[in-house]
């Protein structure tokens, strides 16, 4: 590869939620199966409830406590709904409100070589040099790279090889 990479492209909401998640998971590095943890008990406790409060309800309607036995699994659907409905919520939104500010949207352009990066475009420059950089992984959505727990995206669709973009930036992150 030369020693001077520029590429160009638009962001989005998805890649940028990708950029989150990868950059909050190494962020979250040894706490992260604390974290999956505390959601799960969170969740738990949320069925637990919904199932006494389901319990209750059918109780004081049916008035003996066999027939309200059948409606104590409502609690815990709810709580899975609950779960799976909001558990990418805060990132879906936050990448959302990244993708239309002014920072992220028209054209950025992304220049890298042996010193670091640049991303500029039409309101803003900003740039780091390797030994910053936390992390470069390859994502489904892009090259992504993780610079004080903000993930970067560059997008598949603008690379012609994203793979060998990805190995020349780790190979020039490497000899910093």
């Amino acid at each position: 590869m030369t020693n001077t990479i520029e590429v160009e492209y638009n962001a989005s909401a998805p890649a940028i939620a990708e950029g989150i998640r990868v950059a909050g998971a190494w962020m979250l590095g040894k706490a992260q199966p604390l974290h999956t943890i505390a959601t799960l008990l969170v969740t738990v406790l949320i069925g637990i409830g919904g199932a006494g409060v389901a319990f209750a309800l059918a109780l004081a309607a049916t008035g003996t406590p066999e027939a309200a036995t059948w409606y104590i699994w409502i609690g815990p659907i709810v709580a899975i709904v609950f779960f799976i409905s909001v558990q990418n919520w805060p990132i879906r939104r936050l990448s959302h409100y990244a993708a239309q500010s002014t920072y992220c949207t028209g054209t950025q352009t992304a220049t890298f070589d042996p010193t670091g990066m640049n991303i500029r475009n039409q309101h803003s420059h900003w740039q780091t040099d390797w030994a910053a950089v936390e992390q470069i992984r390859l994502g489904k959505k892009g090259v992504i790279i993780s610079v004080a727990g903000l993930g970067y995206v560059v997008p598949r669709a603008a690379l012609t090889d994203a793979e060998a973009l990805e190995k020349q930036l780790q190979s020039w992150k490497n000899t910093q």
